[in-house]
């Protein structure tokens, strides 16, 4: 069966469908047909498309990225970054590297190098509860880091250091979009 992973906005009215057969498709709503679809060797539980469009990162037991609209992968992690699977992800205020969160609450920042994505040895958070979300807010360096426990981290993206958080005691939190 054709069981849907993930349905991100990828620009205009265009979206990136992911898919538990190992499909990725860029879709046009709006027409309402494929633009571009192929294949991949892991089932894509997330996804995650750049400001611009022109790329996308698929997570899995690690993470690809992807260029868009070709859905050309252009590079890959061999594996999880340091255990769990990747769970959310966001590309960084700068354009050149991407943040990604595993199961277990580590988040990192990862950089492309030829084929490979590569986490930094030391991670920027560790998110309160399992990891529900990672986003910067448009026009700042400024990152957010949503726990389940409710805890939301603000994080300054040119030192890498926490700024403050916002806390919603008692309550569950299950996603974070901006």
């Amino acid at each position: 069966p054709d069981i849907v992973t993930s349905l991100t906005p990828a620009g205009g009215s265009k979206v990136l469908v992911t898919r538990y057969d190992n499909h990725v498709l860029l879709w046009d709503a709006e027409s309402r047909s494929p633009v571009k679809e192929g294949g991949l060797t892991f089932w894509p539980r997330a996804s995650h498309v750049s400001a611009d469009g022109s790329q996308a990162l698929l997570l899995h037991r690690g993470a690809a990225l992807i260029g868009l609209p070709d859905i050309a992968l252009q590079a890959e992690s061999h594996g999880s970054f340091d255990g769990g699977g990747s769970k959310c992800a966001a590309f960084a205020p700068e354009g050149k590297s991407q943040i990604i969160s595993n199961y277990n609450g580590e988040v990192f920042v990862v950089a492309q190098s030829g084929k490979r994505l590569t986490a930094n040895k030391r991670r920027l958070a560790k998110a309160a509860g399992e990891p529900q979300g990672i986003e910067v807010l448009k026009d700042s360096r400024i990152v957010l880091v949503a726990g389940s426990s409710g805890q939301v981290d603000f994080f300054s993206w040119d030192n890498q250091t926490l700024i403050g958080s916002v806390n919603t005691s008692g309550r569950r939190l299950t996603s974070v979009h901006i």
